[in-house]
């Protein structure tokens, strides 16, 4: 019995060290390929955080949320007159047995006019939304909007290039900050950047019409 057990241990103890590795080598393989589109993109790479984005951006309702955040491969370039970074943003929820592990795809993105603050986070994403977000005054399409509610319709209708992606958009001072609860997988990254500075492009038109 003792033999039996031992070798039901072993081979647990196999199976975890093998989807370790296969873990370890999927990010690696995805971290060359993300930093291979920057460089094929003329955009800047960074494997970790190397732009200060939590202390800089820590005011935005995903960066508040949970614990723990970590920030890597961030791409960061300019495109139609924005500034953004786009990253891979960790963070975690509750602690001990009922910890969760959130992981957004986010764009954060600098213009130079002053934006109108608003808050819509995407209803497939409500469930695991920041707190600030869980209290929604009306909802816009897919989205549930807290704050700046008399501009929900113009940003609504200016994120339709994101087609059915589960994103949450945020405005604040002369920012605006995407965030993709899927994450974004190199092979669509080109299109999904292309995308998602379009949107921001009319989101500024929309809110300065």
């Amino acid at each position: 019995m003792q033999y039996i057990f031992l070798i039901i241990l072993l081979g647990a103890l196999g199976a975890g060290l093998m989807v370790l590795a296969w873990l370890g080598w999927t990010h690696r393989r995805r971290r060359r390929r993300l930093a291979r589109f920057a460089h094929e993109t003329d955009l800047r790479f960074a494997a970790g955080e190397s732009f200060d984005l939590i202390g800089r951006y820590g005011d935005f309702v995903v960066v508040t949320a949970g614990h723990s955040p970590r920030v890597e491969n961030v791409l960061a370039g300019a495109r139609k007159g924005w500034q953004f970074r786009v990253f891979d943003y960790h963070f975690e929820s509750g602690h001990g047995p009922g910890r969760v592990l959130r992981r957004y795809s986010v764009m954060i993105a600098d213009t130079d006019a002053d934006l109108p603050e608003a808050l819509l986070w995407h209803g497939d994403d409500l469930e695991q939304a920041p707190l600030a977000a869980r209290f929604p005054s009306r909802r816009v399409g897919p989205w549930y909007v807290t704050d700046g509610a008399e501009h929900a319709q113009a940003i609504a209708d200016a994120m339709l290039p994101l087609g059915d992606d589960p994103v949450s958009i945020q405005t604040r001072g002369r920012s605006v900050m995407l965030c993709r609860a899927r994450p974004l997988r190199p092979a669509e990254a080109m299109e999904w950047v292309a995308a998602a500075v379009a949107a921001l492009t009319a989101v500024k038109e929309g809110l300065f019409a």
